[in-house]
């Protein structure tokens, strides 16, 4: 009897995004992707290893030494960049939508 390989399916493994991840990976969940502040890439699988390895391979060196209050107050600045960066694009788009061209 052959056995029948069963594709595991990620959306069904109801993995929760964390808010500690935030604070170690500056990363923050955005609809149902996980976006990280420092170059705006979206991480694919909700994993901490995924995460972890995005933030270890791209931004450690520079962000390893910002801690404390330090390291909140940037991600909180972060944060409100996307926030304002979607904002105006919002804005933008409800602006383009009323002017014709033809």
């Amino acid at each position: 009897m052959a056995s029948v390989d069963k594709k595991r399916k990620i959306d069904s493994e109801n993995r929760i995004f964390k808010s500690s991840w935030t604070e170690s990976y500056f990363v923050v969940q955005q609809a149902d992707v996980i976006l990280c502040l420092i170059c705006q890439e979206t991480i694919a699988v909700h994993k901490e290893n995924n995460i972890k390895k995005h933030y270890c391979s791209k931004h450690s060196s520079k962000f390893d030494g910002v801690v404390g209050q330090t390291r909140t107050d940037r991600i909180n600045s972060m944060k409100q960049e996307i926030v304002a960066q979607q904002l105006l694009f919002k804005i933008g788009n409800q602006s383009a939508e009323g002017v014709y061209v033809g």
